[in-house]
């Protein structure tokens, strides 16, 4: 089945190709005002100032997203990355990537205003040139040396959810050059809000509904955040960067769940009610350094220095009610978490020309990760909160990783570029708490291989295949407490990092007069010490999350970009994506072979945004997506999940003084998720149920109205 899919995406891509090249007819992207092809085989798509200006735009965030194929990048979660790699963020300023993980490249977008980019660069290519070493596409976006008088924007909404619960927000970002000194800064005042209600069903072994919950839970979030770059442009043509962070955040938490008995007759009774509530704050800084310096010949040394540190609280409290008019609560749980997480990264490299044709990077990379957490968990005892003892309630978890690195980028033809690079890691990691003293050491090496060609320039077949060790979570090393089983979680000291031989192949065919793309992917991982629940320390029916030994995924992604230029709106884009996957492991307490937990089989997207040239420069666009059904395992449970599409949508408008009014919605369809969950007496592997969870969970629409200017 997954081959026949497979054969109608590609299909389906020469469909598109074919259909595409008459409608759209040159095979160059000259024609497109503000659009050019540069490189020596012109692969490489420059989008100019002729291109952007015609849009209401205010940064550049805003350039990016009228780019066809670049919102996806935009919008794409981060992954846990080890260290700061040569992989990294896929988009560059100036040629460079920012030096921070916290403060990342898509804060820096919203401080630079569009008045100060230049041009926008999408690089298809590897090159020795560039900072980062591509996963399939760069975006340069290249700014004005000349920003001396400034320029900033502003922005301010409010987000209503139903419910009446309203949230305003802000955000001011001002750039300028002073001398030497280019500098960007941005406070941001920002505000989220989610409500949903849950319904849960009981059902016993036999069929029977025997209790009702019905919940509802307002999570609002609130974060002040102030953050910076200075670019110091130094004598003889080396640069000088810093860049800063500083984060303020509070999450707060209210839930409610009312419990009822049903009878066989299906009459409701009242058991209790349960409130529960959470207070989380935090405190966040961050500051990244790198040092640029240029030597004959084009030769390049780069120093970079990140460091992070994040300080959390939180305290959950477990309340009861017995009675139906609200009264007698009673404190059940209350329970108590601090973390201080620290990074601190520093990266050296030297990077220069063998030949015309081959570029050589060798250096080194040295990190120190640590999480503190202290956990407390008080129980009521006959009206008295007393503290449980639990295992492995205080930590401390460290690493110390050293790595050295060598690249080689050749170029053997004008058509064809070929990367080969080699990693070798260090590191040592210790855990020490009340219960714990762990010290292990590891060493990997990990060698990539990246070739492309361009068969024509609108045409890149690419093929990779790369060793990798996944970041591990240090929050799986120590004991957390799960609220909804009322019970401790002791964590795992013996994790280790999860490896894999990661194999890619892809075909990319641009359209003619950048009238988009369509991209198939294929994928394949063999995984070794696959990371899933196992047996836990405290052995029983406790888990924690551990390493299972052997696991596969593969698949096919197939993606693309269509402007409607043939419908006769050249500013009307469709992007779209779907990815068929499969995978495979074995489940660690039942030795049956299933698919990875959180893991759905299907995924795709839709969006849709049309930018009108009228008077007050209207826009408007919709996203749509969803997925297939995804399962969770665990010792004593299996959890299925599906969600009804989840679909947004937005507008906006230029008024008065060149300001934009922008409306957007969420979930308008009101995004419901199922899940059911079937519990079982013990180890799941005895098949003996004693209950079935069946629940509804709607979330709330939402409607923001934003106001944005220039200054």
């Amino acid at each position: 089945m997954f081959v026949h899919f497979a054969c109608r995406l590609s299909a389906l891509a020469c469909l598109w190709t074919a259909l595409a090249q008459p409608v759209l007819g040159q095979t160059t992207d000259n024609a497109e005002p503000g659009v050019t092809r540069s490189g020596d085989d012109q692969s490489t798509i420059v989008y100019t100032a002729d291109f952007f200006n015609r849009f209401n735009v205010i940064t550049a965030t805003d350039i990016l997203r009228r780019i066809p194929g670049v919102s996806s990048i935009l919008d794409a979660r981060r992954r846990q990355v080890r260290g700061f790699g040569s992989g990294g963020d896929q988009i560059l300023i100036n040629g460079e990537r920012l030096a921070g993980k916290s403060n990342d490249i898509s804060a820096a977008l919203g401080r630079i205003q569009a008045s100060q980019v230049l041009r926008v660069e999408l690089i298809r290519g590897n090159s020795g040139d560039l900072d980062v070493r591509s996963e399939g596409l760069v975006i340069n976006i290249v700014i004005s040396g000349d920003a001396k008088a400034g320029a900033g924007s502003w922005q301010a909404e409010m987000e209503a959810s139903e419910g009446s619960i309203y949230r305003p927000a802000f955000k001011v970002s001002y750039g300028a050059a002073k001398g030497i000194v280019d500098y960007f800064a941005s406070l941001d005042m920002g505000n989220g809000l989610r409500r949903q209600t849950r319904n849960d069903r009981f059902i016993d072994p036999g069929g029977s509904f025997f209790e009702r919950r019905a919940e509802e839970q307002v999570n609002l979030n609130r974060e002040f955040t102030f953050s910076s770059n200075l670019i110091f442009k130094l004598p003889g043509g080396d640069d000088l960067r810093f860049n800063g962070l500083a984060q303020y955040h509070r999450h707060t938490e209210r839930e409610l769940s009312d419990q009822f008995a049903v009878a066989a007759n299906s009459t409701e009774s009242f058991i209790q009610i349960e409130p529960r509530d959470v207070i989380s704050d935090g405190v966040k800084w961050e500051i990244g350094a790198d040092y640029e310096h240029r030597l004959a010949g084009g030769s390049q040394l780069k120093l970079l220095l990140v460091h992070t540190t994040d300080d959390n609280s939180r305290q959950e409290d477990q309340s009861l009610i017995d009675t139906p008019n609200g009264q007698d609560r009673r404190l059940l749980f209350q329970q108590t978490t601090d973390e201080l997480t620290n990074e601190t990264i520093f990266r050296g490299s030297y990077k220069w020309n063998l030949t015309a044709r081959q570029n050589i990077e060798v250096g080194a990379e040295g990190a120190l990760n640590s999480l503190d957490t202290a956990l407390e968990v008080l129980a009521d005892d006959n009206g008295i909160l007393a503290p449980i003892d639990i295992f492995n309630a205080d930590s401390r978890v460290q690493e110390i990783r050293f790595e050295g690195f060598t690249t080689d980028v050749w170029k053997p033809t004008g058509q064809m570029t070929v990367e080969a690079a080699v990693n070798a890691e260090y590191s040592e990691l210790k855990q020490n708490g009340t219960d714990i003293r762990e010290k292990r050491n590891f060493f990997f090496v990990k060698p990539r291989a990246d070739i492309r060609y361009d068969i024509t320039p609108s045409d890149q077949v690419r093929l990779k295949v790369e060793r990798t060790v996944g970041q591990l979570d240090f929050g799986d090393f120590v004991s957390s407490f799960d609220e909804d089983d009322d019970r401790p979680n002791s964590g795992n000291p013996t994790l280790v990092p999860e490896k894999a031989w990661s194999y890619e192949l892809s075909y990319e065919h641009r359209l003619a007069r950048d009238g988009g793309f369509i991209k198939p992917r294929f994928f394949y991982e063999d995984i070794s010490d696959k990371l899933d629940k196992v047996i836990g320390n405290l052995g029983g029916d406790r888990s924690a999350n551990g390493n299972i030994g052997a696991a596969k995924k593969f698949g096919v992604e197939l993606s693309g970009s269509l402007r409607l230029r043939f419908l006769g709106h050249p500013d009307a884009v469709i992007n779209a994506g779907i990815t068929r996957q499969h995978s495979r492991l074995t489940d660690g307490f039942t030795d049956a072979r299933r698919a990875f937990s959180r893991t759905p089989t299907t995924e795709w997207n839709v969006a849709f945004r049309h930018d009108t040239h009228t008077a007050h420069s209207f826009s408007y666009g919709l996203d749509l997506s969803g997925q297939s059904v995804a399962t969770v395992d665990d010792i004593d449970e299996q959890r299925r999940f599906t969600r009804r599409p989840a679909f947004s949508a937005f507008s906006e408008i230029r008024v008065f003084g060149g300001m934009t009014l922008r409306l957007r919605t969420e979930r308008l369809l009101r995004e419901r998720a199922k899940r059911r969950r079937i519990r079982y007496s013990g180890n799941k592997a005895n098949e003996i149920p004693f209950r079935i969870e069946d629940r509804i969970r709607d979330l709330s629409r939402s409607i923001t109205i934003s106001l944005r200017g220039n200054f």
